[in-house]
């Protein structure tokens, strides 16, 4: 248990230092994203619509979260790196 308290104290802490060194475009990306899955969870769309809003959902996640991600997983890993 000790560990995985460890554990979600760094990944805390590599939260804190990448939201100080994010600007309001990443903040707008993260938004963005967040967004999205909830529109895409709580659309009540015909069935014969639900592929069309699902593949343009995707994409925008896709879009928005792959510039965050590419900034967020080095400051993991290299926080991770003795761990």
């Amino acid at each position: 248990m000790k560990r995985c308290q460890e554990c979600l104290e760094k990944c805390m802490s590599v939260t804190d230092t990448y939201m100080k060194e994010s600007t309001w475009k990443d903040l707008a990306l993260i938004k963005l994203c967040v967004f999205t899955v909830g529109m895409l969870m709580g659309f009540c769309v015909p069935k014969k619509h639900k592929t069309v809003y699902s593949i343009i959902g995707a994409l925008i996640i896709g879009v928005t979260l792959t510039p965050i991600m590419m900034k967020f997983v080095p400051m993991l890993m290299d926080e991770f790196e003795d761990f």
